[in-house]
């Protein structure tokens, strides 16, 4: 099992090959970091979102740069845009890791799988029918088991 200095790099190679509309969450029972690519309201963004429960910590989460996006779950997001340079996004991955870290209380990645995926496009004319199946995305160099399904 890889700790948090070791998964930190390969994440990082990661989301710089990350494709359009692909996703990489990475998660135990308790808690999630995901990353995703997407298009934004101000043009394509590399987006990282953390979940865990620690009310305490939302002033240092916020002065971070974080935004709480669901206070049920205690899921936060911060976006970068896509095309930002390797420390930018090294950054944005090293503050998930220590938004779970510090945040979070989750010391290391013990029972932490990932799974990956990138999203069909949607079928033309309709906006919530995709076109055809999600693609299966697999990082052996990541460090982590790979899960069984999204709802795993």
């Amino acid at each position: 099992m890889a700790d948090w200095k070791q998964l930190h790099p390969s994440i990082v190679g990661i989301l710089q090959k990350l494709p359009e509309n692909a996703y990489l969450a990475m998660r135990n029972d308790a808690c999630l970091m995901q990353f995703a690519s997407l298009d934004g309201t101000d043009g394509r963004v590399l987006r990282a979102e953390v979940c865990g429960d620690s009310p305490g910590e939302e002033p240092r989460l916020r002065s971070s740069g974080w935004e709480l996006v669901d206070s049920w779950s205690g899921l936060w997001r911060r976006d970068i845009p896509a095309d930002s340079d390797s420390a930018a996004v090294s950054a944005l991955a090293l503050e998930a890791i220590n938004a779970l870290r510090m945040s979070f209380g989750v010391r290391e990645p013990d029972g932490f799988t990932y799974l990956s995926w990138q999203e069909a496009p949607p079928k033309a004319g309709w906006q919530f029918w995709k076109s055809g199946e999600d693609k299966d995305l697999v990082w052996a160099d990541l460090g982590l088991s790979k899960g069984k399904d999204k709802a795993d």
